[in-house]
């Protein structure tokens, strides 16, 4: 999944300029103390280019960012340090992890879990993450779901330019596999040669996850207190297309 974001990480702030990170990093925290949360320590997984983690930064809290994309550390890193904030950034698989003390709480964001595949991985991600956080602490996990996988994404391909970016991102869904494979190709604008573009393709894939899945995968480390439909905050329905699942370490 590293070589995925190298190219992306240089477009993936542009194409995710209309997200409200202020407002959706509050709904998080405020989903968290419906909980009893109220941490200082966090850990921000699978974090990109640090947008929910410099957020959360801002917010007093002690914060580390964790993600196996080198290229979008290094974007992290650079706002972090521009915004003067103080964040420490961690190059890891989140089915390694391994923190130096546990946290008060873990974040994971924006389809981290998608790119987990199958039992395994599943298993020792959350073996992994229960070992880097404190007993109690909460983990917010937030994810594409199934059905936005099959039936939104589905076999689309979507377009979109300005004049800085153009993509042309085409989906192709395995209902065997419960894949989603995304081929994203980019032109991005030359700063220094304005009538030039530089072209950048890559492949990701995200897996299909259901909620009772995860929850018995997590279940020997965590407990889940509540799913819920990230966009609305709501009850989860069988047509949600984003969720979040909260849960108490054992």
């Amino acid at each position: 999944m590293t070589e995925a974001y190298s190219g992306f990480a240089l477009c993936y702030d542009a194409l995710m300029s209309e997200v409200d990170y202020e407002a959706w990093t509050e709904g998080l925290m405020d989903a968290a103390a419906r909980h009893g949360a109220r941490p200082r320590t966090i850990a921000d997984l699978a974090c990109g280019t640090g947008n929910i983690t410099n957020a959360l930064a801002e917010r007093g809290f002690e914060v580390i960012g964790v993600d196996v994309s080198q290229p979008m550390l290094s974007i992290a890193q650079d706002k972090a340090y521009e915004a003067h904030l103080k964040v420490r950034y961690l190059l890891q698989d989140i089915v390694t992890l391994k923190l130096h003390r546990p946290v008060d709480l873990l974040t994971m964001i924006n389809d981290g879990i998608n790119y987990l595949e199958g039992e395994v991985q599943l298993k020792s991600a959350f073996e992994h993450m229960a070992g880097a956080l404190m007993p109690g602490g909460l983990l917010l996990l937030e994810f594409s779901t199934s059905y936005k996988l099959e039936h939104v994404l589905g076999n689309t391909t979507i377009a979109e330019s300005d004049e800085e970016i153009s993509m042309i991102w085409e989906n192709a869904y395995d209902p065997a596999a419960r894949t989603q494979t995304m081929r994203l190709t980019f032109f991005l604008r030359d700063e220094d040669q304005p009538a030039l573009y530089e072209r950048f393709a890559e492949t990701h894939v995200q897996h299909a996850h259901e909620v009772q899945t995860l929850e018995n995968f997590a279940s020997p480390w965590f407990e889940l207190v509540e799913s819920l439909d990230s966009e609305t905050m709501k009850r989860l329905e069988p047509a949600s297309e984003r969720a979040l699942m909260i849960f108490r370490r054992r």
